[in-house]
């Protein structure tokens, strides 16, 4: 079996570089998608998807190099497990990315 997102969204905070404990370049970072429409009422509606981006090797490098904060990026990968959590009294979901492709979209 074999599963694969594409992500097209706005960073939402620049990566940070981490090392895994083997000395492996890591790092993860937001990204924001946005939905807009009118209903039927003629009302404009917006939705927001948060992603969590994780990348490491030379993927979590380039990430590091070239992505900040506002930038449009394509992001293509794995689903990892969503978690979910309570916040006022909503329920929400971390959704997590690990990246196999990244490219900034200026």
């Amino acid at each position: 079996m074999y599963q694969r997102i594409t992500i097209i969204g706005t960073v939402g905070k620049t990566p940070e570089p981490h090392e895994t404990s083997k000395g492996t370049p890591a790092t993860s970072f937001p990204v924001v998608t946005e939905r807009k429409w009118t209903t039927a009422e003629g009302e404009r509606e917006e939705k927001l998807t948060w992603f969590t981006v994780s990348a490491w090797g030379k993927l979590a490098e380039i990430a590091i190099q070239f992505l900040k904060e506002g930038d449009s990026v394509l992001v293509e990968g794995e689903m990892e497990q969503a978690r979910g959590y309570m916040a006022n009294g909503q329920c929400r979901a971390i959704l997590e990315v690990r990246a196999r492709v990244i490219r900034c979209l200026k």
